[in-house]
Order: C-alpha cells, then sequence, then structure tokens
C-alpha cells in the first residue's frame, strides 16, 4: 500500500471514529468519554491499580444505599476505608436466588435519579433472571467492548463482521435506527448466526473471502460451525485478520480449528449478560485478562474458600460500574481458573488478575429439518421475559421434535406456548413437533455442570 493510499485509510478511520463517539455524545451518552480514558489507562498498563479505590466506592455505595447490603456492610466503614479488597471478601456469595428473592432491596435508592433499564439474562445456568441496570453501566460496556477489539488489532472504522444472533432477524427482520447509524459509521455487517442454513454459511465464507474483514467478531460456537463447514466443503479462502469468540467456551480444538480454517489469530472473550466483559485475551499469550474497569473476579472452592490458583472453581463476580444493582461476590454459574499473583508477567505489560482458563459454559448447535444449524441461544431468547419460569432447558431429541423443560411458579398460558413454539418453527421447520414439559427440578449432568440446551441427535 502506497504512503498516499494509507494516509487516506488512516484519515478515514479517524473521521469514522470521530463522528460514531460524537454521534453518541449527542445522544447523551458517556462512551467516548469512557473509551478514551481506558485507552489512556491501559496504554500506561495502569488501569489495574485503580481495582481497590473503584472496589471501596463500590461497597460504601452500597452500604448507604442499597437496602439489601445496608445491615452486611453496617459498621464496616472503618474497614472499608482500610482494605476495601478484605472487606469484599468477607461478604457472602451473592446467588441468582438471592436476587430474584430480593430484587426492590437489592436496587439503589437513587434509582429515581439514574437512567435504568431491565436486563433479563438466561445465563450460563439456564435459570432466567431479572436485573436492574443503568446507561452509565451500558456506556463502559460499549467502551471495554471497542477496547477488546483493539486488542484483536481494529481500529475503528475499520470494517467487522458481526457473525451474532439476531432473533428479531428471524422473527421480525428488523433493526434500530439508531444500530443503523452505528453500523454504517463503523462499516459494521451482521450476519445472523441464529439461523446458519448450508447456503448462508456458503454466502458468508465468499464474502469473507472477497472482503476479508478487520475482526470477525463472532459466538464461539458460530465460527467453529464455520470453520467444520468450510473444510468439510473444501473450502479455501483469503488468511483474515483476527477473530474475536465470545458467548460459549472457546475450546482448545475449537480454536485450532477456527485458526486453521480462517488462517488467523483467535482472540478470546469472557463475560456474561448479568456483568458485561469480564476478561479478554491480549495478543502476548493464551490466558485472559480480568477487565479491572469492570469487574473483580475470585475463583471458589465447593467450600467457598479461595481455590488454588490454577484450579478449576466457582467464578463469583463483583461489578465495578452497575450501581444501580450492585451485584458483589455474584455467583455466574461457570467455572475458571487464576493465574496465581506471582505467575510471569504478561508480555504485554498489563497488570492485575488473569484467567488461565474458562471451562464452565456449554451451548449446542440445534439441526433444523432441512439441515440448517441453529444456534441454541436461540431458544433462550424464545423464553426471556416470561413470568414464572425460574429454570429451564431445551432439548432437541430427534431431527423434527424440541422440548422445553420448565421449572417455575406457573406454566406457560396457550398463547405463550404458541408464541414460543411458531418462533421455533420458524428456525427449526414448520414440520418441527413443540413439547413443553414443566417439572419440579432439572437435574445437572454428572459433571456437575448445568446444560441449557442440548442436541440429542
Amino acid at each position: 500500500m502506497s504512503a498516499a493510499r494509507a494516509s487516506v485509510k488512516a484519515l478515514d478511520h479517524r473521521l469514522r471514529e470521530s463522528l460514531y463517539l460524537g454521534f453518541h455524545r449527542l445522544s447523551g451518552g458517556s462512551l467516548g468519554r469512557d473509551f478514551r480514558r481506558m485507552q489512556a489507562e491501559d496504554d500506561a498498563r495502569t488501569a489495574h491499580r485503580a481495582v481497590p479505590e473503584r472496589v471501596g466506592l463500590l461497597l460504601r455505595h452500597a452500604s448507604s444505599r442499597v437496602p439489601f447490603y445496608g445491615e452486611r456492610l453496617a459498621g464496616l466503614e472503618a474497614e472499608i476505608e482500610l482494605d476495601p479488597l478484605a472487606v469484599l471478601r468477607s461478604l457472602p456469595t451473592l446467588t441468582k436466588e438471592d436476587i430474584r428473592s430480593s430484587f426492590t432491596a437489592m436496587g439503589s435508592r437513587d434509582l429515581a435519579d439514574r437512567s435504568t433499564y431491565e436486563q433479563t439474562s438466561g445465563g450460563s445456568t439456564g435459570e432466567p433472571l431479572r436485573l436492574v441496570q443503568d446507561q452509565e453501566f451500558r456506556a463502559r460496556d460499549q467502551a471495554v467492548q471497542l477496547l477488546l477489539a483493539s486488542w484483536a488489532g481494529l481500529r475503528l472504522g475499520e470494517p467487522e463482521v458481526m457473525l451474532l444472533g439476531s432473533e428479531r432477524d428471524i422473527l421480525e427482520h428488523t433493526t434500530g435506527m439508531r444500530a443503523r447509524v452505528a453500523n454504517r459509521l463503523l462499516r459494521r455487517d451482521h450476519v445472523n448466526a441464529f439461523r446458519m442454513s448450508r447456503q448462508s454459511m456458503s454466502e458468508c465464507l465468499r464474502k469473507l473471502d472477497r472482503e476479508p474483514p478487520a475482526l470477525i467478531f463472532t459466538y464461539a460456537q458460530s465460527i467453529y460451525d464455520l470453520a467444520v463447514f468450510a473444510e468439510e466443503e473444501g473450502i479455501r479462502i483469503s488468511p483474515q485478520r483476527s477473530v474475536l469468540s465470545t458467548a460459549g467456551t472457546l475450546h482448545p480444538f475449537m480454536r485450532e480449528r477456527i485458526e486453521r480454517s480462517f488462517r488467523c489469530r483467535v482472540y478470546n472473550q469472557y463475560g456474561s449478560r448479568e456483568v458485561s466483559a469480564i476478561a479478554g485475551q491480549c495478543g502476548s499469550e493464551p490466558g485472559l485478562h480480568v477487565l479491572p474497569w469492570m469487574n473483580f473476579v475470585e475463583v471458589v472452592g465447593e467450600d467457598g474458600e479461595p481455590a488454588p490458583a490454577g484450579t478449576d472453581g466457582r467464578v463469583l463476580v463483583t461489578s465495578l460500574c452497575n450501581f444501580a444493582m450492585p451485584l458483589i461476590r455474584y455467583e455466574v454459574g461457570d467455572r475458571a481458573a487464576l493465574l496465581p499473583d506471582d505467575a510471569p508477567a504478561c508480555p504485554c505489560g498489563r497488570g492485575g488478575q488473569r484467567l488461565a482458563h474458562v471451562s464452565g459454559r456449554i451451548v449446542d448447535t440445534f439441526k433444523a429439518l432441512d439441515g440448517t444449524l441453529v444456534n441454541g441461544e436461540y431458544f433462550t431468547h424464545l423464553l426471556y421475559f416470561r413470568p414464572g419460569i425460574v429454570k429451564f432447558q431445551i432439548v432437541q431429541t430427534e431431527p423434527g421434535r424440541v422440548v422445553y423443560r420448565l421449572v417455575g411458579d406457573r406454566p406457560l398460558g396457550p398463547e405463550e406456548e404458541a408464541e414460543v413454539a411458531d418462533g421455533t418453527r420458524k428456525a427449526m421447520g414448520q414440520a418441527c413437533q413443540v413439547d413443553f414439559e414443566r417439572l419440579a427440578e432439572i437435574p445437572a449432568s454428572p459433571s456437575g455442570k448445568f446444560r441449557y440446551t442440548i442436541c440429542e441427535c
């Protein structure tokens, strides 16, 4: 590339970045400010140093303004000032059932002064959960996503392909105006990962071959399915620049096949809808850096005590940026291992917590009657915002049958069942049989992990 052409491209990227961040500023958001601050702290490799201060700020807020934590933190003001991390670790773990049973008490008393919204998550355990978040949380979530993309080599304004799920693309075929403007400014092209037919996979591969983007942001299972399809069909495409994987465990065998098919580096990201991005991978090593702007992580054994470094345990996450409904030592339902504090420093120079690996989440791919692959998360979205459901498991027992196993206070009504069945058939085929089972409990697998979508065929 000539120097003149490179200069023009760099100018275009800067212009698109300025327009995108300015668009959010005009909308009243703090995305631009948060992103610039994160960039500066990340460049200086100082972000992790502020974690104790952020924990102290969160604990003081929770103590004074959140009824659920007021009693738990009463009289600990001096201890919080002296050693906020020690106080944090002394608190009991927070479970999904705690949040359900104390939903109102967990909200901050200043909710009326915040721009809040409700978030619903199925989580990795298949237990739907209702949360309150605010626009400050959302802005930081968006900012850290931009930062993680930069770790994978993306400059804002360079072309991206988002191989992500959108049940609305199947059910409604609509997107919002704000999203369309953002996609245009950032040159983002969306491919629906919830429904991947042989034709759509072939088209996606042709597009990637013809116009390799700077980044493919994707569900782990979806990009793996695409890599398997490419190899089985003997389709060889141009080397891609980078892949950023999220929403599912990126097992080593998956990473190896994706990198072989797309001939580029795969970066891993770990997070959850409840607490946003938790950790991300830099370009230096396979471990993941816990993102100090967003969360503090603990890994504990079955007895609740800290698990030895490098040993799998239950993941507890403290969200450092959701003051509308603080989640402190929240058990996300995943398993992972932390690297020891005295492990050799990462060559990238970033300090702070690092995860050796994440091993706890499983997402299955269903197979429609016409052979189309349907990401299991599509079906979990059909159950979001359904009152009364406290746990679910969705099983494809055979090519033409899907069973919804539901645990809750009440069964779905006839109209709700019809809506879920209709959404299922739109993805799986109109001849698909859809059944509903109401159960008292859904047991975990022999390994102790709960699978919320299972394909048995």
